[in-house]
């Protein structure tokens, strides 16, 4: 399954099917105090949209939170430190609806999503073309493979999470970055259909 994101920043886009139904839905609302809340909703039926998730995004990523129905933890217990490389980015862990492990690997570029103990098949692919002549044309997408459509829910929330994290530590770290990195500009539809 491919979802089509229609902004390069998934903590605030519409998450689409190949031919235009928007399945999931994010709000980013941020206070003086630079704490973000992230909102993800989720198709119930025709065009009623029902929370999924909610992300309580802080830079200090100790108090950062993720909540899914009655569950509040600490994204840090959730999505737990694995291996850590230059400048924040590595591997985090978090424990599937199917009791398997599974990792999200970050790098400066990209997040790819394995099944722990698998790192030749990916679970989930997050493709952001990099800005250039071409990539204007080139749809911002989640690859979910089929052994990780059980869990769609999980791997979007843990997704948005990573990704934010991701290009927040390219903003402080200045690793090649645009006027979107940290939300304050960007914009357009990023393609999806």
């Amino acid at each position: 399954m491919r979802l089509y994101l229609s902004s390069r920043q998934p903590w605030r886009c519409d998450f689409a099917v190949p031919d235009g139904q928007v399945l999931y839905k994010t709000q980013s609302l941020r206070n003086s105090f630079g704490q973000e809340r992230i909102i993800i909703l989720k198709l119930k039926s025709s065009e009623i949209f029902e929370p999924l998730a909610e992300i309580e995004y802080h830079t200090d990523e100790s108090h950062s939170r993720i909540k899914v129905g009655n569950r509040n933890l600490g994204a840090k217990k959730i999505l737990r430190k694995e291996k850590w490389i230059l400048f924040g980015y590595g591997e985090r862990v978090f424990r599937g609806p199917d009791s398997h492990k599974y990792v999200w690997k970050m790098s400066s570029r990209k997040s790819q999503l394995f099944r722990k103990n698998n790192s030749q098949q990916p679970t989930a692919t997050f493709h952001c073309p990099s800005s250039g002549f071409l990539s204007g044309s080139l749809p911002v997408s989640l690859e979910i493979f089929p052994q990780g459509e059980h869990m769609i829910d999980d791997i979007l929330t843990t997704f948005i999470y990573m990704e934010r994290m991701r290009t927040d530590m390219r903003g402080r770290f200045n690793l090649g970055v645009g006027p979107d990195a940290n939300g304050d500009g960007g914009g357009g539809d990023g393609g999806g259909g």
